[in-house]
């Protein structure tokens, strides 16, 4: 089968850097179809039997087409990220048009696939949760070092989304107590990161914060390997693939339960009451000095991406939605 698959993505290297669309091209190359990747609508190819399009909002170029051509249109990705409501009419008409025409809608977890179908109507739903090859992200033995780790992209939006500044703001009373600690924030340095690195400066904590910047796959699974904590609050999460990154690899995640969160985490994690400085702060105190319960964190939640959310079920998920 030949699959246009789209996304409206700066530009196409996005598609080999960002982890849940690498992971759908990989899987659907291996199982034996080419994909023509575009990230605008005048590359979406014609000659193709299926077009797989990531975000319902912006969906409305490649699913006109497929209408056009006779062609199954499947879309995929997360929609809570901020109340249906408050969104623009237009965009609100373009994600109901996406839902209601679409061969299939995607979603990946359940808790979004009901909160959306109560709300909208939606054609043809299901519920495909991401996957983690878990023989690449798994612990490799060595020694946990003294560093909390965070991943994101820090993008305006999403550095408030994911709280970045509150955990800046949590780095004093941590440090306070344990010295020698470091906090680690790594990803794309976007318009996000002026507002992270002011607060940097305002609270004078520069020699315990870094930022490397972009990372590769293998420097982030390294840093997933030895960091002590895996730190990820957030107001709202459509999945929490970062969070599924570091249970795999046996990291002790403190996260929020936001969104999809507590299906991806179980029982396997530490949960925020609010995503505030002094919630984070108190967790880090609680949980940095408590080792059996950081072992104990770990293992769990190794088990439970190997049980749950391995890349092989992802991979048979689709390939029951190709067939159908």
């Amino acid at each position: 089968m030949r699959i246009g698959f789209f996304a409206h993505v700066p530009t196409l290297e996005v598609f080999k850097v960002w982890e849940f669309y690498r992971q759908d091209i990989e899987i659907l190359e291996s199982l034996g179809h080419e994909v023509v990747p575009a990230r605008r609508w005048r590359q979406l190819p014609l000659n193709v039997d299926l077009y797989y399009v990531w975000w319902w909002t912006w969906a409305f170029q490649p699913l006109a087409l497929g209408r056009l051509l006779g062609k199954p249109v499947v879309i995929t990705g997360v929609l809570q990220d901020k109340p249906f409501s408050t969104r623009p009419w237009r965009e609100r008409a373009l994600i109901g048009a996406a839902l209601r025409f679409a061969s299939r809608n995607v979603f990946l977890s359940r808790q979004e696939l009901a909160l959306v179908s109560q709300e909208l109507k939606v054609r043809e739903p299901r519920c495909i949760p991401l996957g983690i090859d878990t023989g690449l992200y798994c612990p490799d033995g060595a020694p946990r070092e003294d560093f909390v780790l965070t991943v994101l992209w820090m993008e305006r939006r999403n550095v408030r989304r994911k709280c970045a500044v509150e955990i800046i703001e949590a780095i004093p009373a941590v440090v306070s107590r344990f010295p020698q600690m470091r906090f680690v924030i790594a990803g794309e340095q976007n318009n996000g990161y002026p507002e992270v690195q002011e607060a940097v400066r305002r609270l004078g904590v520069e020699e315990f914060v870094s930022f490397p910047g972009l990372i590769s796959r293998e420097k982030k699974i390294e840093l997933l390997r030895r960091c002590r904590i895996y730190l990820q609050p957030s107001r709202y999460e459509g999945f929490g693939l970062a969070v599924l990154e570091a249970m795999s690899c046996g990291a002790p995640v403190i996260t929020s339960p936001a969104g999809a969160v507590p299906e991806v985490v179980g029982d396997s994690g530490v949960f925020l009451p609010e995503p505030t400085p002094e919630a984070i702060s108190r967790a880090i105190l609680e949980l940095w000095p408590d080792e059996d319960r950081r072992a104990r964190l770990g293992l769990e939640g190794r088990r439970r991406a190997e049980e749950l959310f391995s890349l092989d079920a992802r991979k048979e998920r689709i390939r029951g939605l190709l067939e159908e």
